[in-house]
């Protein structure tokens, strides 16, 4: 009733000019409140509407529904308005900031909510008392914030946690020399030390510094951890354990010198991602415990394993890091002489937070959280206060892998899980055995374009397969050792006018044609190159109609119409004239020649090799441009950049390019964080569609 009091509204003021949303007039007629419109607007943002007929995914806060919304692709009614008034939306405001999915599912759409990459959050450290016995707690923690005990003047005797900020002093270290290197730039910061990026003056390679802030030289224990870390991991060598070189102590600043990993943590990026897709997840996990496997096996624990102290390089290997918390297994670790917890909460095992020895097992369940983090995007545990969360790991069984992340593989599960025991009898005994789990992963996982998961053998990497499930075609992506650099480009004009003609002579349907383009776009994401002659077998189409439709093709090529042609480029450059141009066209079709037009000039020596070479640069930097600039006017007519972002986007590329960076509008959104993947991805489809019905129109 709300709704179509509102619409009403809306007409009235639609015949008298006034143009507004139907959201700010139910706001200012008080039909709704303030709160209920930000919540409205936060559940639009973070929700698609998805076309169960051909698949296409619109943006909740981008339709004008009057009565009825049309896919603009396929032509069938996807919306009716009072179909959406009648749905409870709870279950999508209640997902809201959230990593979960939730799903509506009607006759003709599907509303889905868009997970919101999560890390854990800082822990509120105002409550409560501690009920484990422990005389004081401090965790380092990635926030670099330090929690100690408190004691209360009107509480005496109980326990309450401070939450005290390290103060940021690299500024005063850049551009320093401690010892033999020179400071550069700031990489990274943790509780207690400031990483930098410095040059070895006696050799000139480049290295991690690690430092410890001069606010903590004085407390003993950091200082002492610090050392540990450069004696452990200096006696531990292995290609998945970040090396330490030297360490050393100068004008009042502790340091030790790492290895530096071109790259990001771990975290990092899972936070970008959301979630690690399975193969490189796969890949990082035996890479970790191989790592761990080498400590072990050198009698130590690290004792903090967590997706901050794990490196992945640009090549995505992965390497340890900071064994500052690293004992030997026959002590007992876990508590100091002060009886106080050092590690991070979120990735503790049961027994480092009681009266328990470690051993290596400890580490096996935080590898364990870890890679749960990786595959879900979020934590097993997490609570408001440290000690709820410890309770929890020590009590409480984990939500099943599964149910947050379908994809998982059930063998991958059941390994997670058992790592995730609470009696260290029940887990891996030691990362050799946990590592022989992990040998029997031969599969490639993917979804297909209706998010379908899908298993195939690694030897279909590479390929375009059917779903498993809906039968539609798919990019099959390289197994994770096979991976190659992805990249964000367009299908070539070729491809383009391909689909095009097919379209217009009936050979498939339009959302077909965007389906194939977006099936391009996606391979070059995973680094892999396909046309149009690739995905034709996925139309069904018989060889006389295959051979029928690429014979339109070559027909069809017109000079006038398409000025990124070879010829064009080759007459706009005068190279050659228009007469003899039109006459090698002629021949070449009445020839039936199946040179390239570039060859034929080549071997006629009207232009020479490098210009040809120069001519296709050419011809695919113009396609490329174009389709940038429609791309641009595209997201700024659906409201995703804003207008005057655009000239300083396009002029970006422009310079990139001439660097040979290969860069197009749909990576530099990303690169930028302008836009969410998934988001950007919906929207390339509708592109697409769009282009397709007027790129090759004569104008």
């Amino acid at each position: 009733i709300q709704i179509i009091e509102g619409v009403s509204l809306k007409e009235k003021m639609l015949e008298q000019g006034i143009q507004k949303s139907l959201g700010e007039i139910m706001l200012e007629h008080k039909i709704i409140t303030s709160r209920q419109y930000d919540n409205v607007m936060r559940v639009q943002k973070q929700t698609l509407l998805t076309c169960k007929s051909c698949g296409l995914k619109y943006q909740l806060n981008e339709l004008e529904v009057e009565d009825i919304f049309i896919c603009e692709v396929c032509g069938c009614k996807v919306l009716e308005l009072s179909e959406l008034a009648s749905l409870s939306l709870e279950p999508l405001f209640d997902k809201v900031n959230t990593v979960d999915t939730a799903i509506l599912e009607s006759q003709s759409f599907y509303l889905e909510s868009i997970p919101i990459p999560k890390e854990p959050e800082d822990l509120d450290l105002s409550q409560g008392g501690m009920s484990l016995g422990l005389k004081n707690l401090e965790v380092i923690n990635k926030n670099k914030y330090s929690i100690g005990k408190e004691k209360t003047s009107d509480l005496e005797g109980t326990t309450k946690l401070r939450f005290d900020r390290v103060e940021d002093e690299s500024l005063e270290l850049l551009g320093r020399v401690l010892g033999s290197y020179q400071i550069h730039e700031k990489v990274g910061e943790g509780g207690s030390c400031v990483v930098f990026k410095a040059t070895c003056l006696h050799t000139g390679a480049t290295v991690a510094l690690k430092v410890l802030k001069s606010s903590e030289v004085n407390d003993q224990k950091i200082v002492d951890r610090l050392v540990r870390e450069a004696k452990v991991a200096g006696m531990i060598s292995h290609p998945h354990i970040v090396k330490v070189l030297d360490s050393g102590h100068e004008d009042g600043y502790y340091y030790i010198v790492l290895e530096y990993v071109e790259g990001e943590t771990l975290r990092e990026k899972i936070l970008q991602h959301h979630t690690i897709p399975i193969p490189m997840a796969i890949k990082i996990f035996q890479q970790v415990v191989q790592g761990l496997a080498a400590a072990h096996g050198e009698g130590f624990i690290h004792r903090d394993i967590k997706p901050d102290n794990i490196m992945i390089d640009q090549e995505g290997n992965a390497k340890i890091t900071d064994f500052g918390l690293a004992k030997g297994r026959t002590i007992d670790a876990h508590i100091t002489q002060t009886g106080q917890i050092l590690g991070t909460p979120y990735y503790m095992s049961p027994e480092q937070a009681q009266t328990s020895k470690l051993d290596q097992r400890s580490d096996i369940y935080s590898l364990g959280v870890t890679m749960y983090y990786a595959l879900t995007g979020r934590v097993p545990f997490e609570g408001a206060t440290p000690i709820e969360i410890i309770l929890k790991h020590i009590s409480t069984r984990p939500i099943p892998l599964s149910e947050l992340n379908p994809m998982v593989p059930e063998k991958l599960e059941s390994i997670i899980h058992k790592m995730l025991a609470k009696r260290v009898e029940d887990r891996y005994q030691n990362a050799i055995e946990l590592l022989e789990e992990l040998k029997d992963f031969s599969h490639i996982h993917a979804l297909c374009p209706f998010g379908h998961p899908n298993r195939f053998a690694i030897e279909k990497g590479g390929t375009l397969q059917h779903c498993q499930k809906c039968g539609k075609p798919m990019v099959v992506p390289l197994y994770s050792g096979q991976r190659k650099e992805k990249t964000f480009g367009y299908p070539d004009w070729k491809d383009f006018l391909l689909c095009k003609i097919g379209v217009n002579q009936g050979f498939f349907p339009l959302e077909k044609a965007v389906e194939a383009l977006k099936l391009i776009i996606t391979g070059l994401r995973y680094g892999l190159t396909f046309n149009m002659e690739n995905i034709l077998p996925f139309f069904s189409l018989s060889e006389a109609e295959k051979e029928a439709l690429l014979e339109a093709f070559e027909l069809d090529i017109d000079l006038k119409n398409y000025p990124f042609l070879f010829g064009q480029i080759a007459l706009s450059h005068g190279l050659i004239t228009e007469k003899k141009l039109l006459a090698f066209l002629l021949s070449q079709k009445e020839k039936k020649l199946k040179l390239p037009l570039g060859e034929i000039l080549v071997q006629k020596k009207i232009i020479s090799r490098s210009q040809r070479r120069h001519i296709l640069q050419v011809q695919k930097e113009y396609f490329r441009s174009f389709l940038d600039q429609k791309l641009g006017y595209f997201l700024v007519a659906k409201r995703q950049i804003r207008g005057e972002e655009l000239p300083s986007l396009l002029e970006t590329l422009k310079k990139e390019n001439k660097n040979e960076k290969n860069q197009s509008l749909l990576g530099l959104v990303l690169e930028q964080n302008l836009m969410n993947e998934s988001i950007l991805d919906n929207l390339v489809s509708r592109f697409l569609y769009q282009q397709l019905q007027n790129i090759f129109d004569p104008t």
